[in-house]
């Protein structure tokens, strides 16, 4: 395989550390609220504590989730982590909300929302580093 995506929950479990043993790049999606400033932490310092172990596993971007421009948090997420908030963010939506309930993608939804524009925007900028 050129690529295996392994989406994990944000508790940092065994399953998770093992994900990014494994991992030649790992990318976090950031809810913009302070929960999920939190767990960008969390997940940094388990990269750093890896980096003896595992010397592979890269911080490859964080993207944000649930973004509302202009918001206190997601300036605050963007100042902290400027050097690796990707251009591309996922908006709040309810589109978002329709699929996961109907267990159906965003572009199943509709291919040419705003927010398909954002997940194909995100997709291609994390080839770009990978």
């Amino acid at each position: 395989f050129d690529y295996i995506l392994l989406d994990t929950s944000p508790a940092l479990g065994n399953i998770t550390q093992l994900a990014l043993y494994a991992s030649d790049y790992t990318f976090i999606p950031a809810e913009c609220s302070f929960l999920g400033i939190a767990q960008i932490q969390d997940t940094v310092d388990a990269l750093r504590e890896l980096a003896p172990i595992s010397n592979k596993s890269k911080l490859g971007g964080i993207f944000l989730t649930k973004h509302i421009k202009n918001q206190l948090v997601t300036r605050e997420i963007t100042e902290n982590y400027k050097d690796h908030v990707l251009k591309s963010h996922i908006s709040k939506s309810t589109e978002i909300e329709k699929a996961h309930l109907k267990k159906l993608s965003s572009v199943e939804i509709n291919k040419k929302s705003e927010t398909t524009k954002q997940f194909t925007s995100l997709a291609k900028e994390i080839l770009t580093i990978i």
